[in-house]
């Protein structure tokens, strides 16, 4: 009798598994083009498992968690991040547009080193210019996620 015990408990904690999941995907887009790059997270009204995924050239999203893929249901603020690039930075880094191993960048690094600034502050990251504006990225979305086993959520943004 005791041999199955361990059988009984494996399978009584395989069935008390985590809150249930919602699996929700959907299309964004901005002045009606989809964004690619653009991370769409899911971050619960109340405290909880935030959800978040990356937008594909189409700009479709399937939401996934560290619970699995997509979210508990509830009510959710939507944060839009739109991509960054990398450009130069200002001209007042002696760094800038030099070439990596030329006299010319070694004497820029040099003189950059002594002066506090770091290699890499040739660089910046920046928005593009037709990206979301920024209360996007700050919860200005709304959604309410449904106990239905999956939901499409599109936001489409003018």
């Amino acid at each position: 009798m005791f041999r199955f015990l361990p059988v009984l408990a494996i399978v009584l904690l395989a069935s008390c598994g985590g809150p249930k999941l919602t699996k929700v995907s959907g299309v964004v887009t901005y002045k009606g083009k989809p964004i690619e790059n653009l991370t769409v997270q899911f971050a619960p009204d109340g405290g909880g498992v935030v959800g978040a995924a990356t937008t594909d050239a189409t700009g479709k999203y399937d939401i996934g968690c560290s619970l699995g893929w997509g979210v508990p249901p509830g009510s959710y603020s939507i944060n839009l991040k739109p991509p960054t690039k990398t450009v130069a930075g200002d001209s007042s880094n002696p760094m800038a547009g030099l070439a990596q191993g030329t006299p010319e960048y070694e004497a820029a690094y040099k003189k950059a080193m002594s002066g506090g600034a770091r290699p890499n502050d040739q660089y910046k990251q920046v928005k593009d210019k037709d990206s979301l504006p920024d209360e996007y990225q700050r919860g200005k979305l709304k959604a309410m996620v449904q106990d239905v086993g999956s939901q499409v959520l599109d936001f489409k943004i003018e």
